[in-house]
């Protein structure tokens, strides 16, 4: 660069004005002030930005210039490009990894309250997204790792497009959780195509079929489980928070309150006096009233009982299919969606009605609800009764 040199003259009007005159880069610049002070502090600025320059490394330089040239093909500037890096890049780098922050992330939902299946559920989603992602950081994962992922959960571990669609969701929930606190950019869970699930059809039990259920099931300690699960089609999640509170026999009635409801909106199943329906879910509950709680000791536990009793039915357990079989016999015998959905606690008529109608004639509806306790379980009863009595004078 030529020296920097200062020039004195005036602007058309006759005010004074100073000019300072540099070459830089080959090319001339000239830049105008109305007072020398200003002009001087320019000069200096600009020779000082030149000996810095004249101090910096050949290899930094040369470094420069390529990627200079690699940017401008694309539009960008140096500018832009460190800008665009401070801001989505080097900002994260002192970030937790994936595992940390999806302990962090379970442990703030499970502190807002929601049910402990439902964090047992996101839980185990969001292990497998924890194998495969937890050494890096949420910023460091893209769209097309997360495409690679879903490859490798349908060409290498065979999950149904259900299963995949159920991870996905989880890890974009978490991803959102990320992007809402500043620990990444973007969710790159958003833009991937979930796997289209094709419904079934809905699998519901023959009336030999539940009544199988039904006398097997005390054994196994299972007994309202079931009940309540067939006839008023109280989901499993449901079942496991219900106890004797809920079940008023006095009254004819089984309340839901929100803490125990999928959807936290209270509801109720009445069973009336000559209904058919309502006679048979009384008949079957008030042989064996409830002592306690539905979900009887711990979780393996009943899992344990709940394996043990499957292997014993002599066909295949579907699953919710003690819900599927409420709604399919309810909506056969009555003919009326609105009313089938109030039972089920569910608001869409129109997908109940796509799911359940026709499944049952009345016939199979009315040999269903005329199912009721057999002798030998009302002296199951009795026999509890009289142990925890004699028990309780010990």
């Amino acid at each position: 660069m030529n020296a920097v040199t200062i020039i004195e003259d005036k602007y058309p009007s006759g005010n004074p004005r100073w000019m300072v005159q540099a070459f830089v880069g080959g090319e001339r610049i000239r830049r105008y002030f109305t007072s020398e002070d200003a002009a001087i502090a320019e000069k200096n600025r600009i020779e000082r930005s030149s000996a810095e320059a004249l101090k910096i490394p050949e290899k930094f330089l040369h470094e420069a210039w390529g990627c200079h040239q690699r940017l401008t093909e694309r539009g960008w500037t140096l500018t832009r490009a460190t800008d665009w890096v401070l801001e989505n890049v080097i900002r994260f780098q002192d970030q937790q990894t994936v595992s940390n922050l999806v302990e962090t992330y379970m442990a703030e939902e499970k502190a807002s309250g929601i049910a402990p299946d439902s964090v047992r559920d996101l839980r185990s989603r969001l292990a497998k997204l924890s194998r495969r992602f937890g050494d890096k950081k949420p910023y460091e994962i893209t769209t097309d790792n997360i495409r690679t992922w879903l490859s490798e959960m349908t060409d290498d571990e065979g999950l149904s497009p259900l299963s995949r669609r159920h991870y996905l969701s989880k890890a974009s929930q978490f991803f959102r959780w990320c992007l809402a606190n500043k620990r990444c950019i973007e969710n790159p869970v958003a833009v991937v195509k979930r796997p289209k699930v094709i419904p079934g059809e809905i699998e519901s039990y023959s009336v030999a079929q539940c009544k199988r259920l039904l006398e097997l099931a005390n054994e196994y300690g299972l007994y309202h489980y079931v009940v309540l699960g067939m006839f008023p089609g109280i989901r499993p999640t449901e079942l496991r928070r219900v106890d004797q509170d809920h079940i008023k026999l006095d009254r004819r009635m089984i309340t839901l309150t929100a803490n125990v409801t999928k959807k936290t909106r209270r509801r109720f199943v009445e069973m009336p006096v000559g209904d058919p329906f309502g006679d048979c879910t009384f008949a079957w509950l008030s042989a064996q009233p409830l002592a306690g709680s539905v979900f009887k000791g711990s979780h393996s536990t009943f899992v344990r009982r709940f394996r043990e009793f499957g292997d014993a039915l002599g066909f295949k357990w579907i699953q919710d299919g003690l819900r599927h079989t409420a709604a399919t016999y309810h909506f056969a015998m009555y003919g009326d969606a609105a009313k089938t959905a109030g039972l089920l606690g569910e608001r869409d008529i129109r997908t109940l009605l796509e799911h359940y109608k026709g499944l049952a004639t009345k016939a199979e509806a009315e040999a269903f609800y005329a199912l009721r306790p057999s002798d030998s379980t009302a002296m199951i009863r009795r026999l509890i009764t009289s142990s925890e009595t004699t028990e309780a004078h010990q």
